[in-house]
């Protein structure tokens, strides 16, 4: 009669913890939606950076809303400024866009990512300084030695804002890593 008990805890409180991992798994997908995951797949695949980097950056810059524009005039998806999008334009090749169709404001802000990575070697962190801040911004800090340490790294983002950007793309990253 113990024994039978004791089982009909045990499954009891299995039963409890599916459901709570099958909750917490629901909030997950919720709190990080894959929206548009087709054309970020194609564009992350032509511009050799994993999906989840850019998944993360449309998080970090509009949530996913296509037609979010920020205080700086940035727009879509994964805010591009109209500044941003004539130089893409120009170097890639992405002529006729409109900024808030998903399709052509993730080919363009892939296109400029990967842009950035290539001038920082690689180096996630300082190409999504520089996707927030400015391409030369990241420079003039990579060139302050009170930024920087003795192998010249950034290791001090001087503006509060990028500096949790970059550290919301590095969580937000690995967040989609785990869940797609």
């Amino acid at each position: 009669m113990k024994v039978l008990f004791l089982r009909k805890r045990v499954l009891i409180v299995l039963i409890f913890i599916f459901i709570l991992f099958y909750i917490f798994m629901l909030v997950c997908y919720n709190l990080f939606p894959f929206k548009y995951r087709d054309i970020i797949e194609r564009e992350a695949k032509a511009n050799n950076l994993p999906p989840s980097l850019i998944a993360a950056i449309i998080k970090a810059e509009s949530n996913f809303v296509e037609t979010a524009i920020s205080k700086a005039g940035a727009k879509g998806l994964m805010q591009i400024t109209d500044e941003t999008a004539r130089y893409c334009s120009e170097k890639a090749g992405i002529y006729d866009y409109d900024l808030f169709y998903p399709e052509h404001n993730i080919k363009m802000g892939a296109w400029y990512f990967n842009f950035l990575l290539s001038k920082f070697e690689g180096d996630i962190k300082l190409a999504s300084a520089a996707y927030n801040a400015g391409e030369g911004n990241v420079r003039r800090w990579l060139n302050d030695k009170s930024l920087t340490d003795e192998e010249g790294n950034l290791v001090k983002i001087p503006y509060p804002e990028t500096k949790k950007y970059v550290s919301r793309i590095s969580i937000y990253k690995k967040i989609y890593d785990i869940l797609y």
